[in-house]
């Protein structure tokens, strides 16, 4: 467990347990019109306090920051791993960073996906590099990240101190950052700062489906 993997074997491990996952949103627009923003994502299953989730940036949903979330008359979301599919039930705003989403799965919804649920490190900073994994682009290397005073519950990429890279790599939002043994750190923010998954606070949660107009989020 404490013996380091390279990148290659965590970028493998990646792609092999990598979730698909699509969200489908409507509501009816000014005029009538039905109006759609359909949006697809990757990322992987992890568990937390023998809670499975998966977890997604707000860019790569249907969602924004400015808009409330049941301005959409409905919202469906399906998980996929390779021809296995599963439905999504619902998704949190994280208290810490509301650009961060999680959604919940059942660990018979995880067994039916047959993917790797990874466990999040308990020990971030055990290694002074960890590897960030480009979850829709394939580019993956060795990065160096830094713990920031200002900013707690965040690492901050050191990017002056890059080490080995593997493909077009342009580190942004939604890039996972594990472990080099193997573990899931956290999500990048934003280019340069990665939410620790050490808190899994919610703020807001909706469940998904019809007439989300009426739902209160809580």
């Amino acid at each position: 467990e404490s013996r380091p993997l390279t990148p290659n074997n965590i970028f493998n491990d990646f792609t092999s347990n990598r979730i698909h996952s699509s969200f489908q949103a409507s509501r009816t627009g000014v005029f009538g019109q039905t109006v759609r923003k359909d949006s697809v994502a990757n990322t992987v299953l992890f568990s937390k306090a023998s809670q499975i989730f998966a977890v997604y940036h707000v860019g790569e949903t249907p969602f924004d920051l400015v808009a409330t979330p049941t301005e959409w008359s409905s919202l469906h979301g399906t998980f996929r791993h390779q021809s296995l599919f599963s439905p999504m039930t619902q998704v949190s705003f994280l208290d810490r960073d509301p650009r961060i989403l999680i959604s919940p799965l059942t660990k018979e919804q995880a067994q039916k996906l047959e993917c790797r649920v990874y466990p999040v490190s308990d020990e971030a900073f055990k290694f002074q590099e960890a590897v960030l994994v480009g979850a829709t682009e394939n580019y993956y290397g060795e990065c160096r990240f830094q713990i920031d005073p200002e900013t707690p519950g965040y690492m901050r990429m050191e990017r002056e101190f890059l080490g080995r890279i593997f493909g077009k790599f342009v580190p942004s939002r939604a890039d996972l950052v594990f472990a080099k043994t193997g573990e899931l750190i956290g999500m990048m923010a934003n280019k340069e700062y990665c939410l620790v998954f050490d808190k899994l606070t919610a703020s807001r949660t909706i469940r998904l489906g019809q007439d989300l107009s009426g739902q209160y989020i809580t």
